[in-house]
């Protein structure tokens, strides 16, 4: 081979041989042949019977090459020289797990089938260079590894709060002894954990009951696809004068609060646990406000109380829903449904002169609503609307 190097070669790699002709006749002339492993012997076509030089280009298999000649001085000459290939090796697997809430760490595994000789099928010794890449940013190196290697990614940024881990995985592992061979894995998406967020009212006004619902979601508000679990917890003050959960109030997606204060959810959902602390704040056109949980701060309600007048069932639905309203039925007036961030979800018009309204919400996601009625001379106090 010219220019010399170790035999076997590399896959697909460009490869010249060389032939120095003695005795060959006058003019010197031979042919230059390839054999392969089943011992099948074909001409190489194109090299002439004057090139004593020929590039076999990228060599993908295992063969003998050679010439012959013939003299009628002397007795035939041939020569071959056998040219081995290392097939390159394949991925065998590749695996990436975070810990439950994609906060901690993710676990980067991959291992290789190591490459062999072709023909022979002797598997060739070889060490490698692994890559691993998140959003196709190089995150760690482990080199001269085995045919199986892993590697942790620790959270560069651990809080608190702590920052997800979520993003695509993947990894590109290179041959040492064959550096142009590298093998890219195929890519390992992992995703942010679902985030509970509280819906409910802001103010809880004379003590009366409120329902709160807890709604699972993947940032920043798409629905989560996983079965979670909840458990709802008053705010008690510790040793240390901290508010902490305290007595379990409810296990329920919703739970029904009438004092002020701060709360505690801790929502579970595929070994993630996440605890979130709320507060309900209070408002009375009475002095005093009893006990409340951690002695959350009031503020006076100085808004005229309007006696709703509306009525809504059923409730909770899971669908179709009646509105009707007592005493004289508004002019003029509107149905809003919104969401506890206030968005208007849906509008509907009031007949003049009737005395209810039925509408199907079975296209809106299972969650706490307000219905309100807009006249022209009056808005009357929001409804709660629960939607299973």
């Amino acid at each position: 081979m010219t220019p010399s190097e170790p035999n076997p070669v590399c896959f697909a790699e460009d490869i010249s041989v060389k032939f120095t002709p003695t005795c060959v006749g006058e003019p010197p002339q031979w042919s230059w042949y390839e054999r392969d492993c089943l011992g099948n012997v074909s001409p190489v076509q194109g090299s002439g019977t004057l090139n004593n030089c020929l590039n076999l280009n990228e060599l993908h298999n295992t063969a003998w090459y050679g010439v012959s000649a013939m003299n009628g001085s002397c007795p035939p000459t041939g020569v071959e020289m056998l040219i081995e290939v290392i097939e390159p090796a394949v991925i065998f697997n590749f695996d990436a797990t975070a810990d439950p809430c994609a906060e901690v760490q993710v676990v980067l595994s991959a291992s290789v089938t190591p490459g062999t000789i072709s023909c022979t099928g002797a598997t060739f010794p070889c060490t490698y260079t692994y890559e691993w890449y998140k959003d196709g940013f190089l995150i760690g190196t482990t080199p001269n590894g085995s045919a199986s290697e892993s590697f942790t990614y620790l959270n560069p940024f651990p809080g608190p709060p702590p920052t997800s881990m979520a993003g695509n995985y993947y990894a590109i592992i290179r041959e040492d002894c064959c550096p142009r061979n590298s093998i890219p894995t195929w890519v390992i998406p992992i995703r942010a954990a679902c985030e509970p967020v509280i819906m409910g009212p802001c103010f809880i006004c004379d003590f009366q009951p409120e329902v709160f619902m807890v709604q699972m979601v993947l940032p920043p508000n798409i629905q989560c696809p996983d079965a979670c679990t909840f458990v709802w917890y008053t705010g008690v003050i510790d040793g240390s004068g901290n508010c902490v959960p305290g007595v379990v109030i409810s296990t329920l997606p919703t739970v029904t609060i009438s004092t002020p204060g701060q709360y505690f959810l801790e929502s579970t959902c595929n070994g993630c646990v996440k605890l979130v602390k709320f507060d309900v704040l209070g408002c009375t056109s009475q002095q005093g406000f009893g006990q409340m949980s951690c002695g959350v701060i009031s503020v006076e309600d100085l808004m005229r109380k309007d006696e709703s007048p509306l009525n809504i069932f059923p409730n909770p639905t899971t669908g179709e829903i009646t509105i009707e309203w007592s005493g004289q039925a508004p002019k003029n007036a509107r149905i809003f449904i919104t969401d506890p961030m206030g968005r208007r979800l849906r509008m509907l018009r009031v007949p003049d002169g009737g005395s209810s309204l039925t509408t199907d919400i079975n296209d809106m996601p299972s969650g706490l609503y307000f219905v309100k009625v807009q006249s022209v001379d009056r808005l009357f106090n929001v409804a709660k609307l629960v939607k299973e």
